[in-house]
């Protein structure tokens, strides 16, 4: 029995050391360089949208991201543009920024850390996320994009507004994960 009763602390513990860390938990950095603790915003739902400056996508997409930023934006819900990885220099990333006007705040992920913690895989890929470190909705902003290079003329279903609008009435988020289109996460 004693045995038995060791084997189960030993499971829980692992457990719990094995576990993955929350959103809530990882450290970005600035684009002037300075750590930005995502446990500052650990009161607030959040949007992360992995973004990549030489995607296609990213570039079509910033006028929605915007659109999306402007309507939902609030003391309660943020957005924050992530890119991941240490291949684009600040300044391209500045450059990015400034050319498709983008009006959320972007963070670099150099170590992935957020990328290993929501799983992202994709660019752009969107994260609507819980106070509580949980996810609520990911994939991708809409259905325009079909596949890299090819889209629809009109956009059918707008997911992350939808589950944004479903949050805010109190209801459940369906669908709340979809396929994301895009540039891969290197």
């Amino acid at each position: 029995m004693r045995h038995l009763w060791m084997f189960a602390m030993m499971f829980v513990f692992l457990a719990v050391s094995c576990s993955k860390p929350r959103w809530t938990e990882v450290t970005l950095v600035q684009l002037d360089d300075s750590s930005f603790e995502l446990g500052e915003l650990a009161d607030k739902k959040v949007v992360f949208v992995f973004l990549s400056p030489e995607c296609p996508l990213c570039q079509s997409y910033a006028l929605r991201i915007n659109e999306l930023v402007g309507e939902w934006t609030s003391d309660s819900l943020l957005f924050v543009g992530v890119v991941a990885g240490t291949f684009y220099p600040v300044s391209e990333i500045r450059q990015y920024i400034r050319k498709y006007n983008l009006e959320l705040p972007v963070m670099l992920d150099p170590e992935m850390s957020l990328v290993r913690t929501l799983n992202a895989t994709i660019t752009p890929e969107v994260f609507l996320c819980g106070p509580d470190g949980s996810i609520l909705y990911q994939g991708a902003i809409d259905d325009w994009a079909i596949s890299l290079g090819q889209k629809k003329l009109q956009v059918e279903r707008e997911y992350l507004h939808e589950a944004i609008s479903s949050m805010h009435r109190g209801e459940s988020i369906e669908p709340d994960k979809t396929q994301a289109v895009g540039c891969f996460i290197e």
